[in-house]
């Protein structure tokens, strides 16, 4: 059997000894969820959604007026009553439902659901199953109203005159259910739906913890190592114009707006004497206020082996420049010139370790 009831959950139902066991694991037990507060602990507490790999809707296999809905488990909130709770189920295979013929004018949007029917609240009926709503057509198609006690997981776009579902056509549309306290598990691939705002996501793909907040989710921490991925293959590094370096270390860590970055590049080309030596940030600074301290550094002439140190201060929101101590020290090897303003060349090191506040959230 594919389409089972829900077990207990439905009065005057009828259903195999195994439906409930396999429910259980909604809240209890492997592969996939834990206790309420614990890592990806699915449907459990109050839950409405599906387990990440699960439901993900398809084309058929030879493509036509139908789509393929997997197997996999779930948990819906009952909306008929307020006190109506969570059905949780399983369902063990692959259900193929039917698309409803095309307009010959106009484009539709149907949806697909999971939808659960009590007769307790409403009707006579007591069952489970997966079915599509169909949208009405128009030349601004919208989605349909789904049931009451349903689980929206796909819309299906249907074209005019159309006569197969193609993936395409199939927007995913799950919500991805974890206990209240649970951290969801996913990569930034996966249309991460969450049940409630507030809900924590660990992005293994973008190595990032991100909250949502309602509409978006938010980075809480987004490391990375190595390459910087806002700087491409290093940081750019110009004198007048852009030289040409490569990248011997960068990093950095983001937590919100708070950027920290290390890290150092070799000259392979040569910059313009008298120019101010400029580096881009990683993100874009919340000022541009050029008594803005970022961090500290140097630049090592290789020709003289001098090392100039300075500190790094704001040139605009998307670079820095390194200014010198004014009075004593390597400074007077330019003559009080506050800015590195020597020419640079092949060999020479430029190094930066600073902190600064990026204009907007992380993404």
């Amino acid at each position: 059997m594919t389409v089972q009831t829900p077990g207990w959950a439905i009065q005057a139902s009828s259903h195999p000894a195994v439906v409930p066991r396999q429910a259980a694991h909604l809240a209890y037990g492997a592969p996939f969820a834990t206790f309420a507060g614990g890592i990806q602990a699915v449907g459990a507490g109050g839950g409405h959604g599906v387990r990440p790999g699960d439901f993900i809707v398809a084309q058929n296999g030879t493509p036509n007026m139908s789509v393929n809905v997997p197997g996999g488990s779930f948990a819906i909130r009952g909306t008929e009553n307020q006190h109506q709770g969570v059905y949780q189920g399983y369902n063990d295979g692959t259900v193929n439902v039917a698309i409803a013929a095309s307009d010959p004018t106009n484009a539709r949007k149907d949806l697909v659901v999971l939808k659960v029917r009590d007769a307790f609240y409403s009707g006579a009926s007591n069952d489970f199953s997966i079915a599509v709503v169909t949208g009405v057509a128009s030349g601004a198609p919208v989605d349909p109203t789904p049931p009451a006690n349903a689980l929206v997981i796909a819309r299906v776009n249907v074209p005019a005159t159309a006569t197969s579902i193609v993936t395409a056509n199939i927007v995913d549309l799950r919500t991805f259910a974890y206990a209240l306290g649970g951290i969801g598990i996913t990569t930034s691939a996966l249309p991460a739906n969450p049940a409630f705002t507030g809900q924590v996501e660990a992005f293994t793909d973008l190595a990032a913890l991100e909250i949502y907040n309602g509409s978006t989710f938010s980075a809480l921490v987004r490391p990375a190592y190595g390459v910087l991925p806002a700087w491409a293959s290093a940081p750019v590094l110009t004198q007048s114009g852009v030289v040409t370096t490569t990248l011997g270390r960068s990093a950095f860590v983001r937590i919100g707006r708070w950027v920290q970055a290390d890290g150092y590049v070799t000259v392979t080309g040569t910059g313009t004497a008298s120019n101010t030596v400029t580096v881009s940030l990683p993100f874009t600074a919340a000022s541009n206020n050029p008594n803005s301290f970022l961090g500290t550094g140097k630049i090592f002439d290789s020709s003289t082996g001098f090392e100039y140190v300075g500190m790094w201060v704001v040139a605009s929101t998307t670079t820095m420049k390194l200014q010198l101590p004014s009075n004593g020290g390597v400074a007077a090897q330019f003559a009080g010139v506050a800015l590195f303003t020597a020419a640079l060349a092949v060999n020479d090191v430029v190094t930066f370790t600073i902190g600064y506040e990026a204009a907007a959230d992380a993404a």
